[in-house]
């Protein structure tokens, strides 16, 4: 319509300007006729020709004028044409065959009531890759599994996704059983109620592109009824929301080196046990700050997510220090259980030289950072007493080149020689294991210490298996940590050589 409507002005501009030139070609022939019939006229008084020659004289005199006139209303009928021609409004036939029509894209059920699986997924990466089609494939979504959740919250949800992801999605698959039950018992950790459960969901990979030309995919779970028909899950997407605020606040305060922010996101409402605690998350706090500021590329635009599910998500980031050999990214893991997140980042805490000491009471034992520290039977026994066993170790082939000394609430490895009639030994240790308070390190961690207590000293311990290690140029130490009902219950020192 629009484009007849433009043809229909363009044709009535035209009239005034036909109109004009038309009257000024008819005018300017006029003119000329009655110029040419004066013109005979005075010849023809002007002649003193015999009376018998005046007709045929004028026969061939009209016959030639004749000619004339009739060449002057061609040639003017020719220029009455040029202007006709220049007056219309050339180009619009050529506008109207160029005028393209944009259809949307849309997603159709083929059984003409609902989505399948397969067609949802498809539905979700159109979405994903074509935002000026979200209306309308908004839209194509039949209301019945779409009636829990508003668009708003629908654009919310694709937003999320989209920030997270930041590539081009080029195709899709279904995840495998191992990798279901892999992320099911994942979100199981959280505790969240959830309707669907996640085992009635399909779960499936969008596999991306960035513009750097780098190949990911990204996990997302298609929440489906009792009878397998996907729906959007009110429950999960308010899940999945809490889940993506957190990690934007988490990832801004680190940006921003605000550590009043990252604290409280770091303790949220959770009551603090003690002042041990509270140190314990400072610690963490500024140790985290430290670590993103010389290590990470900070900025929203590093931030990519690779699952973002209730209660579960893992982000990768972008190192800016990369080693010869080395991974250029690394991937922290997400959280949430009784409402309150977490954050695992494993972030490498190295041992101090004070907590590869050993003391019994406020006696010095054993010095771990030694290059071959010794257990000796004259050092040891006036301190700790006769061992109540001394046994030969074993190895894999069946020499026995290493002994085991116990004492309650220590036992110490070693490669070396022993006597047990004489109680008599000398070896490198190699092993020490400590389950009594009495025994404790050069910091004072021992056990009966609460994990705060830990955590304050080395705020990543959990997420490394609370396995601390420091190394040396020729020794490896590493600490052991083992954990029962939010208290240490056991020390574990090891002592390695490193071949060159």
């Amino acid at each position: 319509m629009s484009i007849q409507r433009s043809s229909s002005i363009s044709n009535t501009a035209a009239r005034p300007c036909f109109t004009r030139k038309a009257n000024q070609c008819l005018s300017f022939i006029t003119r000329h006729k009655e110029q040419a019939r004066q013109q005979l006229r005075c010849e023809m008084l002007s002649k003193e020709s015999p009376p018998q020659y005046i007709p045929e004289k004028r026969v061939i005199r009209f016959s030639h004028r004749d000619r004339v006139l009739r060449f002057i209303a061609i040639v003017l009928s020719f220029m009455l044409l040029f202007f006709i021609t220049g007056c219309y409004p050339a180009g619009t036939e050529k506008t109207e065959s160029q005028t393209k029509t944009t259809h949307s894209r849309i997603v159709s059920p083929e059984n003409k009531h609902f989505l399948r699986t397969d067609e949802w997924i498809r539905m979700l990466t159109l979405v994903l890759n074509f935002p000026e089609d979200r209306p309308t494939l908004w839209a194509s979504i039949p209301a019945a599994q779409r009636n829990e959740i508003s668009y708003s919250d629908f654009l919310t949800y694709i937003t999320e996704l989209e920030k997270g992801l930041r590539a081009q999605i080029t195709s899709f698959s279904k995840a495998t059983d191992e990798e279901k039950e892999s992320l099911i018992r994942r979100m199981s950790r959280t505790g969240i109620a959830l309707e669907p459960k996640p085992e009635q969901c399909s779960f499936w990979w969008l596999h991306c592109k960035t513009e750097d030309g780098r190949t990911l995919r990204f996990v997302i779970a298609v929440t489906a009824d009792e009878n397998g028909i996907p729906y959007f899950s009110a429950t999960w997407l308010n899940n999945v929301r809490a889940m993506y605020n957190y990690i934007a606040l988490y990832i801004d305060a680190i940006h921003q080196q605000s550590a009043p922010a990252l604290l409280s996101l770091i303790q949220q409402h959770l009551p603090l046990r003690s002042a041990a605690h509270l140190a314990a998350i400072e610690k963490r706090t500024d140790a985290i700050l430290e670590f993103y500021r010389h290590n990470v590329i900070l900025g929203p635009d590093n931030l990519q997510i690779r699952t973002l599910m209730p209660g579960y998500a893992v982000i990768e980031e972008h190192l800016s220090h990369v080693s010869v050999g080395m991974p250029n990214t690394r991937r922290v893991n997400f959280y949430s259980a009784d409402g309150a997140f977490h954050a695992e980042e494993t972030i490498e805490n190295k041992l101090v030289k004070q907590d590869a000491m050993i003391f019994f009471n406020d006696t010095l034992l054993f010095d771990l950072n030694e290059d071959t520290p010794h257990i000796r039977h004259e050092d040891v026994l006036p301190i700790l007493g006769v061992p109540i066993r001394l046994e030969a170790i074993e190895d894999e082939n069946g020499i026995k080149s290493s002994f085991r000394a116990i004492w309650p609430g220590i036992s110490v490895e070693a490669v070396g020689s022993y006597d047990p009639h004489s109680v008599s030994f000398d070896g490198i240790i190699q092993r020490i294991q400590c389950s009594y308070s009495v025994f404790r390190t050069g910091s004072r961690l021992k056990p009966g210490c609460s994990v705060d207590e830990l955590l304050r000293r080395y705020p990543f311990a959990q997420e490394n298996g609370y396995r601390i290690a420091s190394a040396q140029t020729d020794v490896r130490q590493t600490l052991a940590i083992q954990i029962e009902a939010g208290f240490i219950s056991q020390l574990s020192f090891f002592h390695e050589a490193l071949r060159p």
